[in-house]
């Protein structure tokens, strides 16, 4: 009798009590679990989207070994193509034409011309000039009627033709209808410094005319301060590095002129030291 009376306590199961205290356990411990599972998942993003920018640097450098040492430009006019959907055609980029399947997702087939941290939403013209929310952790179309990609990132060109703009930055327009295209072109030997003169970066295509030549920097990775604070930036010589704002840069939490950028290095490799953004910027030295 002592032996089933034993067996029966045994079968009982949990009380209510005790099952509200383990639930009560996994929650106290899910909550302490999920900021660190987050910021993980922020940085291997983050990661990603480096590695991508080193790709696309790959990429434009190949162009360059095989083109004369020619820049991609920013935008060709007559062909109504960017630097991006340049580099697809040509096949140093791989991406979807996203004419020839309008009806697929643009995220749901990554290419490296794609951030991971970007949002289901495309960007227009409009919102490039004003990257104050959630738009600017967008896609924007690149292309024509023909062929068109997704692309999340910022490219360093200027699509303006009037001077100074078209002979200070690195890839730029080739306005139509031109009998000799080739003044609109720059070289890789005109960079100086290929370590700090930036390529391309986190953030939505921005035309570098529209803000003081300089272009606009918008951060996708949050960073320790609970906000969009970091930046992946690639240079001309291929190497990346990941940025993180100061925490006194409140003006605009996603947004910073290359003027004015609150930024340090993570890696502190350039740490105190300046971007370089135009070939104008660069110290008068032998490259």
């Amino acid at each position: 009798m002592k032996t089933h009376g034993r067996r029966r306590n045994a079968d009982r199961g949990f009380t209510l009590v005790e099952l509200l205290v383990v639930i009560m356990i996994i929650a106290i411990l899910a909550g302490l679990l999920f900021p660190a599972i987050t910021a993980a998942m922020e940085n291997a993003q983050s990661l990603e989207c480096r590695n991508n920018l080193k790709e696309i640097a790959q990429a434009v450098l190949r162009y360059a070994s095989e083109n004369g040492g020619v820049i991609v430009p920013a935008y060709d006019e007559d062909a109504d193509l960017y630097w991006a959907n340049i580099l697809v055609m040509r096949g140093y980029v791989k991406a979807t034409n996203l004419v020839a399947k309008p009806n697929e997702d643009p995220l749901e087939k990554r290419s490296i011309l794609l951030c991971p941290s970007t949002l289901p939403i495309e960007v227009t013209v409009a919102d490039n000039l004003t990257p104050i929310d959630d738009k600017a952790q967008g896609w924007i179309g690149l292309g024509n009627a023909t062929h068109k990609v997704a692309c999340s990132y910022y490219w360093n060109g200027c699509t303006d033709t009037a001077v100074p703009c078209w002979r200070q930055f690195p890839s730029l327009k080739i306005p139509t209808n031109q009998t000799n295209k080739r003044q609109f072109l720059h070289y890789l030997t005109e960079i100086r410094q290929r370590t700090s003169f930036v390529m391309a970066m986190d953030g939505i295509f921005m035309d570098a005319q529209k803000l003081k030549k300089r272009g606009r920097i918008a951060a996708r990775h949050r960073g320790e301060y609970g906000k969009r604070s970091r930046t992946n930036i690639v240079f001309y010589d291929g190497h990346a590095e990941e940025y993180q704002w100061a925490q006194d840069h409140t003006t605009d939490p996603l947004w910073a002129t290359a003027q004015n950028i609150y930024m340090n290095s993570v890696a502190n490799s350039l740490s105190g030291g300046s971007l370089i953004f135009r070939l104008d910027d660069q110290p008068a030295v032998s490259p």
